[in-house]
């Protein structure tokens, strides 16, 4: 399959039924909202999105999750919630 090109970003399909691999974003880092669009647009075709490689502290990881939705209340009991993100 072809590898698309959208804004700085590469999707490239997985080649199964859904499922595609996002490349030239470091998601450490802020994301330019054309960038975080061309992800979430290929988050909605593909269903599935893989970022490879990337070096997360928890702080990335919320600030990234932040760009696609509500990061918020995780749906399990307290008791089994990592420390720094309980929310109940």
């Amino acid at each position: 399959m072809a590898t698309v090109t959208a804004t700085k970003i590469t999707v490239t399909p997985s080649g199964s039924a859904c499922g595609a691999e996002i490349g030239g974003v470091d998601a450490s880092k802020p994301i330019d909202p054309q960038t975080v669009a061309a992800i979430r647009a290929a988050w909605l075709e593909h269903q599935v999105i893989c970022l490879r490689g990337q070096d997360l502290t928890a702080e990335d990881h919320r600030r990234f999750a932040g760009y696609f939705g509500q990061v918020g209340a995780y749906m399990r009991p307290a008791s089994r919630q990592h420390p720094s993100h309980q929310s109940n």
